[in-house]
């Protein structure tokens, strides 16, 4: 399965949770890709199976 993590990070702390949620998905041994937000190309989240997605918030906690 094709995984791609997106990120978009201030300080380092979203960037590291995105490497980490990349590291479980490669034990599942899927073939995964991180990159930030500013460096993924449409075609990348075209050809993903599995798209994740992270961001830094303030103050806001969203859960579903």
């Amino acid at each position: 399965m094709r995984v791609l993590v997106v990120y978009e990070s201030r300080r380092g702390r979203t960037r590291r949770a995105a490497e980490a949620v990349a590291e479980a998905a490669r034990r599942e041994t899927h073939d995964v890709t991180v990159r930030s937000i500013a460096e993924a190309s449409s075609a990348e989240v075209q050809e993903t199976d599995l798209l994740f997605v992270g961001t830094w918030v303030e103050g806001f906690i969203l859960s579903a």
